[in-house]
């Protein structure tokens, strides 16, 4: 009797757990929190990975390859969160899912996050490099002999203008010749034209001829060939002429990413466009100016590592290691991380509970599992 009545009180006491009770209803939150995670984890997965697979494959399908990437985390949870070693027990399978979760969650908060900044100073230091060639330019090309030479030659072309358009004695006067011999001396082969005539009314064209011949003698000039003073000046002409119109380019970009551009498909290909005029003028100076490749005064490329490495999978590590020193580096990173766990986390829950709970007896005294949604 007392056999019977200690087996009828455990059956009673099997008996009291049923589906409404406490631990059924905190079950059945547990997975209903766990679904509404996952949606968002998945979400979040995907659109990190769709980034990284969309450099191998086509961008049509990359979306699938991002989801299959995502779900496949998913899955490895699942695996780390079911089995009762947990996160210790199954080592192997926590690192690859930190691989393939963290990561792509990892690119997600940068992208949506830290991306405008990212291209903000990007664009900031692209602005600043193409604002210094002008000048360094202008200071790698200077030539004392040149400079000096043109000072002289310039002033007295400019007194020769003077003396022909002098209204007391215009025309070529004896201090005209006078400055025409010192050209000459300046200049060798420089000659005055012919005629004697004292009408004044072409002295414009007079002096416009002049002008031409110096400047044709000058550039004919041992010094200014020496200095290969033709070939500068044109690359200092292109250089003045196309840094303009990237500053205005760049100053646009900066303007789209503010209005919400896309950084991936559209403002980096621009910024890769600016990287490439920037190293085709850079290249064309220290081609002219041998000297400055040695120097640490000219960038050869323009500073766009960090937008190049944004969304890849082979440079995210690069990325990671060049912003250690901003504090929202470390909250990316950590939080990535905790992501991962708690997706862990809330299958582990959902498992414990389901091994600690009894399950409800049905008419027939066979046992009938509680349904959760996992």
């Amino acid at each position: 009797m007392a056999t019977g009545s200690v087996g009828s009180q455990q059956i009673g006491d099997h008996m009291s757990y049923h589906a409404d009770s406490s631990e059924a209803r905190e079950l059945q939150a547990s997975g209903l929190a766990l679904i509404l995670y996952s949606i968002v984890f998945i979400a979040l997965l995907a659109y990190g990975w769709n980034f990284i697979v969309g450099g191998f494959i086509h961008p049509a399908i990359s979306w699938i390859g991002a989801l299959v990437m995502a779900l496949l985390a998913w899955v490895l949870a699942k695996m780390i969160g079911g089995s009762e070693r947990g996160i210790r027990g199954n080592k192997a399978l926590f690192s690859a899912l930190l691989i393939l979760s963290a990561v792509g969650v990892f690119n997600t908060l940068m992208i949506k996050l830290e991306g405008k900044a990212i291209f903000g100073e990007t664009i900031d230091i692209a602005t600043k490099q193409y604002s210094l060639l002008p000048e360094l330019a202008k200071s790698a090309t200077a030539n004392k002999e040149v400079s000096a030479l043109r000072t002289r030659v310039d002033s007295l072309r400019t007194q020769l203008a003077q003396e022909i358009t002098n209204p007391r004695n215009c025309g070529e006067g004896p201090e005209a010749a006078k400055l025409l011999s010192q050209i000459r001396q300046e200049l060798p082969g420089f000659v005055k034209y012919s005629g004697t005539s004292r009408d004044c009314d072409n002295n414009e064209q007079l002096i416009q001829m002049y002008d031409k011949q110096i400047e044709t003698l000058l550039y004919g000039s041992d010094v200014f060939i020496g200095a290969n003073v033709a070939t500068l000046e044109a690359l200092r002409r292109r250089i003045d002429s196309e840094v303009p119109r990237e500053l205005a380019k760049l100053d646009q970009l900066r303007k789209e990413v503010n209005s919400g551009a896309s950084l991936i498909r559209y403002v980096r290909p621009k910024l890769e466009e600016s990287s490439s005029a920037y190293q085709a003028l850079t290249l064309a100076l220290t081609s002219a100016v041998p000297s400055l490749r040695t120097g640490n005064s000219l960038a050869m490329e323009l500073d766009v590592g960090n937008v190049r490495n944004l969304g890849e999978w082979g440079h995210l590590v690069p990325l990671l290691m060049s912003r250690l020193d901003r504090p929202q580096t470390w909250v990316y990173l950590v939080l990535s991380i905790f992501l991962d766990w708690l997706l862990v986390h809330l299958f582990s829950r959902i498992a414990a509970l389901r091994r600690s709970m009894p399950r409800k007896r049905n008419v027939g005294g066979n046992p009938a599992a509680l349904e959760t949604p996992w």
